[in-house]
């Protein structure tokens, strides 16, 4: 190799040396660049996707509050005729059936728990087929037997509206069982509350037939990659809620005419009461635990020991 071209590869060395690293970084940035533009457009487009499933959830919601409210609208009130049969067992009859199925009559508050602490009474609490609210003037505990009525209650309520194409509501208990002190004290602010009561044995209940709640727990939801479970179980509650109060005498007619079928059943005897919104309830049989039809339903009886 003669002197230049020595020369002439020095040169070329020593300005590959200085041109590489540039060239790296020129083509590291175009890398960044890259990465930056992909994750732009992947979050552009996941805010458009929720975008899209919220919007798709808010139409489904819509159409389904829809449908709810046309499905209550065609119940039809309460006839005459059935509130008459909603009345055919008196107070005397309910305080003679509480006398045969019930705990012995109940004299205070240290009685009844007493009673409930050796099984002859059992708490009720809210779940997914009715609610108890706080009791004043009385205690949430019954026999074994109007419990088991109760769930019973719940569960063909439910059926019935669903085959009505109504979603699940639960129906309030306002009070249960009472003690003679308790009765005499109702008695006093309460023209309906007659001097002895069904009430007294663990045997009665009053339903309200004017509030009733939504059984979100109970109730069948859309799924899929384009709805959000969340937004539309909080889209339905506000709005079934509404319906709810807007459609109690539709509410209260299909939960009467269950009673009326469960009556004629023997397994319960029932009071439409005018002066107070209720339907008294005394259980009329010895009723063992309904049976689960379906795992589903398997899966919410397995909390029935343990309401939620």
């Amino acid at each position: 190799m003669n002197v230049l071209q020595q020369q002439y590869r020095n040169v070329h060395v020593e300005h590959s040396e200085h041109t590489t690293p540039a060239r790296q970084r020129n083509t590291l940035t175009g890398r960044g660049k890259g990465w930056v533009i992909g994750l732009l457009v992947t979050g552009m487009a996941a805010t458009v996707f929720q975008s899209f499933i919220a919007a798709n959830t808010r139409k489904i919601a819509a159409r389904m509050i829809v449908e709810a409210r046309g499905a209550l609208e065609k119940v039809p009130a309460l006839t005459d005729s059935e509130k008459a049969r909603l009345r055919t067992w008196k107070n005397a009859e309910h305080v003679r059936k509480a006398e045969q199925l019930g705990a012995p009559e109940i004299k205070d508050r240290s009685t009844a728990q007493g009673l409930a602490e050796n099984g002859i009474l059992v708490g009720i609490e809210t779940n997914s087929w009715f609610l108890v609210r706080e009791m004043t003037h009385s205690v949430p505990y019954v026999v074994p037997s109007a419990r088991h009525l109760l769930f019973r209650l719940g569960v063909r309520f439910q059926d019935a509206l669903q085959r009505r194409g109504i979603p699940p509501y639960r129906f309030v208990i306002t009070s249960a069982t009472r003690t003679r002190e308790d009765q005499k004290r109702l008695s006093r602010v309460n023209a309906n509350a007659a001097a002895r009561s069904s009430h007294t044995f663990g045997t009665t209940v009053d339903i309200h037939y004017r509030e009733f709640r939504y059984a979100a727990t109970s109730d069948s939801l859309p799924s899929g990659m384009a709805v959000s479970p969340d937004l539309l179980a909080r889209l339905l509650s506000q709005e079934y809620r509404r319906l709810a109060s807007e459609h109690s005498e539709a509410l209260k007619a299909v939960l009467g005419r269950t009673l009326l079928e469960m009556q004629e059943e023997g397994q319960v005897m029932v009071i439409y009461e005018r002066l107070q919104p209720v339907y008294h309830l005394t259980v009329s049989d010895e009723i063992a635990p309904p049976e689960p039809e379906n795992t589903a339903r398997q899966a919410r009886w397995e909390g029935i020991n343990d309401p939620l």
